[in-house]
Parts: structure tokens; sequence; C-alpha cells
């Protein structure tokens, strides 16, 4: 039977609803008194608005170690799914009902809500055209700067906390969970992996590799049509 302490607010509502930050902050500690040996909850920065910005570290060997891969949902809250299926991949994982062992090879790093002030302006037509859920939070943080093109500049308190978690961690792979905003599209997953059209041409191949490999994966689930995505120059 499902322990509810460890269930998303997704999950609870039929997939109708997510929740707001204090389910992150609940989840959080919940996972980590579930499985302490494996999961350290911290908290890495703060909003401009001052909330706690929060993430997880699972694994069940030295996770200095081992690759890091990271998980970052949230940096638009309107797309919430990184968020409610991060916890829900990553409770699998801990209950090893899916990919038992990985997580002797492997950590995660989970950030589920990057942009915690935007999160919070929940509202049921920020996200007019996009199903589900029933109310969402806003795209921007409260200084109104879109995270997903801060990380040059660092303007944004959220985005020097990220970097600075980044730094700390140093993942192997970083992995960026976004929604279309409503969008409709033949496939239903779409995949851009870097370095391909940018950085060190001599790791191009591997960049290529990770996405086709993961694209493969994601089309024996439910019949799913998966897209490479192909950079804007």
């Amino acid at each position: 039977m499902q322990d509810h302490t460890l269930t998303t607010v997704a999950e609870e509502s039929g997939f109708k609803k997510t929740g707001r930050t204090d389910e992150v902050t609940r989840l959080c500690a919940a996972f980590a008194a579930a499985w302490p040996r494996a999961v350290h909850s911290l908290e890495f920065g703060r909003s401009a608005e001052g909330r706690p910005m929060r993430a997880l570290i699972a694994c069940r060997a030295d996770p200095r170690k081992v690759p890091v891969l990271m998980l970052q949902g949230g940096i638009h809250p309107g797309e919430s799914d990184g968020k409610d299926a991060g916890f829900i991949a990553l409770r699998e994982l801990l209950g090893e009902t899916a990919a038992p062992g990985v997580l002797e090879r492997i950590a995660i790093l989970f950030v589920p809500a990057f942009n915690v002030d935007g999160h919070e302006r929940f509202g049921r037509w920020n996200r007019p055209n996009q199903n589900g859920p029933e109310e969402t939070g806003w795209r921007t943080t409260a200084q109104n700067l879109n995270l997903n093109r801060d990380y040059a500049k660092a303007d944004a308190p959220e985005m020097r906390a990220m970097l600075g978690l980044i730094r700390t961690w140093d993942p192997l792979v970083c992995a960026d969970l976004h929604v279309t905003d409503g969008a409709d599209f033949q496939p239903d997953i779409s995949l851009q992996a870097e370095p391909i059209n940018q950085g060190d041409a001599h790791l191009y191949p591997l960049g290529r590799e990770l996405r086709d490999a993961r694209a493969r994966d994601a089309q024996h689930y439910r019949g799913s049509r998966r897209a490479p995505r192909r950079a804007r120059r």
C-alpha cells in the first residue's frame, strides 16, 4: 500500500491539480525521513521574496564518488510536470520498483521547484491554452525575470543559488524539465541535448548518443511519439 505521506497532490487529485511550495517542503522532509541513509534534503538558497529553495540528493553510495544526474523542475512554474513526475520517479527508484540498484551507481540531485516565487503566484488563467493543472504558477520570478534566460548573466538570486548548487555537486548530466505551454504537437516528448550544436566539438557524438538513446527509451511508454528537438541557431 502506498504511503500517502510520499504521494503528490497531482496523484491524489488524479493529476488535475499540482501542489504549492508547502508540498515541496513536506515531500522533501518525508523522503529524507523514509530513506534516511539514502536521501538528504537541503536548502541551497533563498528567492527574491525570501522563500527557501530546496533540493534532494539521493544515493545509496557516497554521492561524491559516483556520477551525479541533476533533475531540475519548475523553472517555469506553470510547467509542473517535472516537479510532480520527479517526486514519483524518485520514490520508485528509492523503493526499487524501478531500476533496482541504480542509486548504488549514481546520485540524483532533484530540484522540484526552481522558481519558487513564480510557483506561488497561483492562478486559473496563467496557462489558458494548457490542458491542466486546474491552477498553476507564473512563468517569471517575483522580479519578472525568466530564469531560463538568466544562466549567463545571473541577475536573479535564484539563478545565483542554482549556479552555486551546480558548482557544489558538479553533475555529469543536467536535465531541465519543461512542458509545451499548450502547443499541440504530434510527438508528445521532445528532447534537446547538448553538446551537439555548441561547445566542445569532440563531445558532439556523446551528446547525440545521449539524446538518441533517451528518444528510443521514450517510445516504449504507452506508444509515445517522440522527436529529437533541433536547437535554434
